[in-house]
């Protein structure tokens, strides 16, 4: 992945692009002339790639083999890597401003098309650097920041009043750039896709699944026991103690089991509260903690083998994992917020309930083990809602933006057209 020049290319590749940007804020590792980063950043800048000559990769950057499962090699040979000095937070960034700009500046410039990631450094500034140069914009906007900030306190009082703050700047000037740019916005979620409203935002689901990465099976729940599954990061806006207060609930008595997949390494008081939960409800027999398992056969083994996927989350954009738990044929429980509903329609793919109600859950639970025509239509409907979001199609609705549909556009003719 070597550098290249400033000069911006004449000519077009397919889809009206010849060279495409993607920026992100999460961490790319170089390694032996190797770029790995994680799955989600790596699988949709990989589909991508397959419609442009040239895909620069704009992302911090640390020398070195990748430090987690979660990343992947990005194994294709037209995406090149343009280096941001490394950070991990927002905070960080603040180190370097001047040579985050210039990299930006730098894919601006070579390039037709951006495609930005999430929440990023100097957001204003890109979108003024994008304007100048003329390059046409599609945002995925992934999750609800200021939501999730607003769902408990972080960290000390000072951090977390300048974390809201950086969040509603972020919001702000991301919407101006938008108007700036004439970009278009792909929003998880239509909460989020209300928030960034916009003749030009789709809201959607979005994936990183393959095709080859479904399972196909009948029905669940045919055990003695019924085996509960939660996947995500152990931090308190997942709601895990109102899903231990469920299955210890008189509804499903001792029928129940859960496993807890995830890890809680930057939580650990919360992983200690939870512990102190499990002893109080007298659950030490009933729940596994399973730490992390990586994306890919341990984790699609955990969910075929288990029977139902409950997410009690307090604040969610579209969660991956939904579609993870349907492409397994796992029926799904989860709360009625932010991004979920855009993936669940209540009694269709899944049940949705309230948040924090530790009685609503444990009712879905058992109308679900104890209903087995609603179950087996839930993992047929459930699967063939994932098929159509898989991400060749997620890349196709984001190429379907930077080619300048508006929204109304991409509905009428079918999102992902690209594909």
């Amino acid at each position: 992945m070597s550098d290249q020049g400033d000069a911006k290319p004449s000519g077009s590749g397919a889809s009206g692009m010849s060279r495409l940007a993607v920026i992100s804020a999460t961490i790319a590792y170089h390694d032996s002339g190797t770029v790995y980063t994680h799955i989600a950043n790596g699988r949709v800048a990989t589909a991508l790639a397959e419609h442009a000559e040239t895909v620069y990769f704009c992302a911090p950057t640390i020398q070195g083999p990748p430090r987690s499962q979660q990343d992947e090699a990005i194994t294709v040979g037209n995406i090149q890597l343009v280096p941001q000095p490394a950070y991990t937070s927002s905070l960080g960034a603040l180190k370097s401003p001047l040579a985050i700009i210039r990299a930006y500046r730098r894919v601006c410039k070579q390039s037709d098309a951006l495609f930005i990631r999430g929440m990023v450094p100097y957001i204003g500034i890109l979108y003024l650097v994008a304007a100048f140069y003329r390059v046409r914009v599609c945002h995925w906007i992934i999750g609800n920041h200021l939501r999730l900030l607003l769902t408990h306190k972080r960290s000390a009082l000072p951090v977390y009043v300048a974390s809201i703050l950086y969040a509603c700047q972020d919001r702000i000037f991301t919407r101006l750039g938008r108007w700036l740019t004439g970009g278009g916005f792909v929003c998880s979620g239509h909460e989020l896709g209300a928030v960034y409203q916009s003749p030009r935002t789709v809201s959607t689901a979005s994936s990183t699944l393959r095709d080859d990465e479904f399972s196909e099976r009948e029905d669940s729940c045919t055990g003695d026991k019924i085996r509960l599954l939660f996947v995500g990061y152990v931090r308190p806006e997942k709601g895990i103690e109102f899903l231990l207060e469920a299955i210890a609930d008189k509804t499903l008595a001792d029928k129940t089991e859960l496993a807890i997949v995830g890890p809680w390494d930057k939580f650990p008081e919360y992983r200690r509260k939870l512990d102190r939960e499990i002893e109080r409800l007298n659950l030490p027999e009933r729940v596994m903690w399973l730490g992390y398992l990586a994306y890919g056969p341990a984790l699609f083994e955990r969910m075929r083998e288990s029977d139902i996927l409950v997410l009690p989350s307090l604040s969610e954009g579209t969660p991956h994992v939904l579609l993870e738990a349907m492409a397994s044929s796992l029926p799904i429980v989860a709360t009625n917020i932010g991004g979920i509903p855009t993936c669940i329609d209540d009694g269709t793919h899944g049940l949705l309930v309230p948040p924090r109600d530790p009685r609503a859950i444990a009712q879905a639970v058992s109308t679900i083990a104890k209903d087995g025509d609603l179950r087996r239509r839930l993992i047929t409907q459930g699967r063939a809602r994932a098929k159509s979001h898989t991400v060749n199609q997620f890349a196709g609705l984001i190429l379907d933006l930077l080619s300048g549909k508006s929204a109304a556009e991409i509905k009428a003719g079918g999102a992902g057209s690209h594909e």
